[in-house]
């Protein structure tokens, strides 16, 4: 299997032993032919090739003719509907170097090729380079990236038959909200649903992120509806990112449970709360003409294995079931909402960095406002960071100095009266600003009255200032490094004296210590600091606004509505395909050698192909493409591995800081050799096939399409960050 100079390659190589295959982490399923595939329109030159051209940008290509050749071909010759199925890989150890690499490679430099020895007579290319034929149906070089027709929108000329209703969920460690808004044209008119089971006449924008399971088994109960004896699981969020068996060391989950599982317990009752409450604003009559889809907002930082869960779990609970369900960052909705509201006066050239402080995660990602009229423009100017020091962790501090102070009287305390104390707290914490005038602070103790050991009179646990200073400042020191590590990254690559603000958005964004404590560090530097009113409610909202976005239909030979709002990430890792390269001298390890059966040339296995570099510009409207070509005598399912790396600089080959993210099969068994070309080796027929596999990156998971000779036949997603 060969592939041109310019194309990095994954690799097969069917002589390896087999490796087991471990538990998906990603949903399979199968995409739809598509005959009717567009051309990509070129955009520019690319960032990325393959390690033997170092990286060189090539020049664009101009946009391929229509092969008339093809499409004048009887249908049952041309390809039939395919599927590409996503299977997770046990991820790379030194222990486990089996992976399954396809027959395929690359072809070095000419003048670095190894001789062919062994009496074997050089390979024929199946089409000489200048073959106009080769040039109307080869894929694009490697990396390169092209603006796409109708990605994120509906096939071209398609019009919607109906108003939509979008309906965003902040899905938050300590509590969640839910927004909506109809598709109408002009500014839509978001609506937070306040209304939540349980919780009176009061109107509350977000809802308890947390759940209860009777031990006598029984129907759960969530939110504001979970009776006092029962013990409540909360801040079950967090442990999405952990593997199953350490979860079970950090939390008390049901029997029978997986953390999965409670994620999608709870997810179901948010999502039959909000599909009623449609129902009573709106009204049955308007729900039963109305398409309502549904945008879940998730942290940036999260990785691949969390996303997966998150979306299998908001899929079993009903929110894809007649849906279109989207994911969206968390930072990305705050800064798409705070950016659109009068309150921020931003101007173009200006570096707004989005602090979204939650209750488990805090993101940061720092925007360059590219363009403000008719239609919002931003980058990411450096690449987002973030870390787990939400709010949940000052009341993790609490919990364990209340727990300290109270000594023996604590294990008296039944578990309402705990929980009781923890939500007098949340009150407490909320509005603690470290007033000079104000020495203490108290927290109601249910059915204590004095117990002066633990300084509880009156039946309220005092705190002095200095206490609750020790409680906040060493998880609001880690916020202020997240931001100073924005700064200085900002700085280092923008010299100029552009206006900087950061906006504090998110539940634990509206503390007024936090602010004050982030106003003292970057005022100094000229830096301005925003709170939005209403911060905490900015990711739903955004939420919403993005939901619109995606599902606002573009016309025929657009790149996309005008007045959408768009949005150019930095991709946070290295994105790769394992492959084998012709061995070179000096280059490639001997470890790594082996004699090609096919060709009888030497070979390099275990080598990589980045196609995608952290720090590089992506978006949900570019595909990045890489290129295939195989040599084979017998059709068997192809396999593409896909493996990452978070080093700043990575490596050309497997080592214990590359991981397997998943590997992608493509089976065209069921096809005429027919359709693929020839070549001549050993004296015997091989079969090549040439095609491109397009990759997207969008918020959560990433698409992969395969194209044929112009022709898309089938679509993957597999789920990531």
């Amino acid at each position: 299997m060969y592939a041109s100079q310019q194309a990095g390659n994954p690799a097969f190589n069917q002589y390896q032993q087999p490796q087991t295959q471990a538990t998906p982490i990603s949903p399979q399923w199968s995409g739809q032919s598509q005959p009717g595939y567009q051309q990509p329109i070129n955009q520019g030159p690319a960032n990325y090739a393959n390690p033997y051209d170092q990286k060189v940008p090539f020049p664009p290509q101009p946009a391929a003719p229509p092969n008339l050749q093809l499409q004048q071909q009887p249908p049952q010759q041309q390809f039939q509907q395919q599927q590409f199925q996503a299977q997770a890989h046990p991820q790379f150890s030194p222990q486990n170097t089996g992976f399954h690499q396809h027959q395929q490679f690359q072809h070095a430099p000419q003048q670095q090729a190894p001789p062919f020895g062994m009496g074997v007579p050089p390979i024929q290319q199946y089409h000489p380079q200048g073959n106009p034929a080769f040039m109307q149906n080869a894929a694009p070089q490697a990396g390169q990236t092209f603006q796409v027709q109708n990605f994120a929108g509906p096939a071209p000329g398609a019009q919607y038959g109906r108003h939509k209703i979008i309906v965003a969920l902040d899905f938050g460690t300590t509590y969640s909200g839910l927004a909506f808004a109809d598709t109408t044209p002009g500014e839509p008119q978001i609506s937070i649903i306040q209304n939540w089971p349980n919780c009176g006449t009061r109107a509350l924008s977000q809802v308890p992120t947390e759940i209860a399971y009777p031990t006598t088994g029984g129907q759960f109960s969530w939110g504001y509806d979970i009776q006092p004896t029962l013990s409540i699981l909360k801040w079950f969020k967090l442990f999405l990112e952990y593997p199953d068996e350490e979860i079970a060391g950090l939390c008390d989950l049901p029997p029978g449970k997986t953390i999965e599982d409670v994620v999608a317990d709870f997810l179901s009752a948010v999502y039959q709360h909000a599909i009623a409450q449609l129902h009573v604003q709106r009204g049955k009559a308007v729900m039963d003409i109305t398409q309502v889809d549904f945008v879940l907002t998730i942290p940036a930082v999260w990785n691949e294995q969390a996303c997966a869960r998150t979306k299998r779990a908001a899929e079993r609970a009903g929110f894809a079931t007649n849906h279109t369900l989207n994911m969206c960052t968390e930072p990305e909705a705050a800064a798409l909402y705070t950016l659109r509201s009068s309150e921020t006066s931003a101007n173009v050239g200006d570096k707004i960095i989005v602090c979204d402080a939650g209750g488990g995660t805090v993101d940061l990602i720092s925007y360059n406002i590219r363009r403000i009229h008719p239609r919002l423009e931003v980058d990411e100017a450096v690449v987002g960071s973030g870390d787990t020091c939400g709010s949940t962790y000052i009341d993790q501090s609490f919990e364990d100095f209340f727990k300290t102070r109270m000594g023996a009287h604590y294990d008296s305390l039944r578990v309402a009266q705990r929980q009781r104390v923890m939500r007098n707290f949340e009150e407490v914490k909320c509005g603690f600003r470290d007033r000079e005038d104000q020495d203490t602070y108290s927290v109601i103790v249910p059915g204590r009255d004095n117990i002066p050991e633990a300084r509880v009179v009156d039946g309220e646990f005092e705190i002095t200032r200095a206490e609750m200073r020790s409680l906040f400042d060493p998880v609001i020191d880690k916020v202020i490094e997240l931001i100073a590590e924005q700064v200085r990254q900002i700085a280092h690559v923008d010299k100029t004296a552009s206006n900087r603000q950061i906006l504090l958005v998110g539940g634990f964004g509206q503390s007024p210590y936090l602010y004050n404590r982030v106003v003292a560090w970057a005022k100094p530097q000229g830096i301005n600091v925003l709170q939005p009113k209403d911060g905490d409610v900015a990711v739903v909202k955004g939420g919403v606004i993005r939901g619109i976005d995606l599902s606002a239909p573009q016309q025929v030979g657009s790149i996309g509505d005008p007045t959408r709002a768009m949005w150019i990430r930095k991709c946070r890792k290295h994105y790769g395909t394992l492959m084998i390269a012709h061995f070179i001298p000096g280059q490639h390890l001997e470890e790594d050698a082996f004699f090609d059966p096919l060709t009888g040339l030497k070979m390099a296995r275990n080598q990589i192909s980045w196609f995608v570099y952290k720090g590089a510009e992506i978006s949900d409207d570019k595909k990045i493409s890489q290129q295939f070509h195989r040599t084979f005598r017998k059709t068997t399912p192809w396999v593409d591995t896909i493996v990452v790396c978070e080093d700043d600089f990575p490596p050309m080959r497997m080592t214990p800081r590359v991981k397997v993210l998943c590997k992608l099969t493509a089976d065209l068994t069921n096809q005429s050799k027919r359709i693929f070309d020839v070549e001549y080796g050993f004296m015997k027929k091989i079969f090549t096939c040439a095609y491109r596999v397009d990759m997207t990156l969008r918020a959560g998971y990433m698409t992969f399409e395969l194209v044929y000779k112009g022709i898309s036949y089938g679509a993957v997603s597999v789920e990531l960050q």
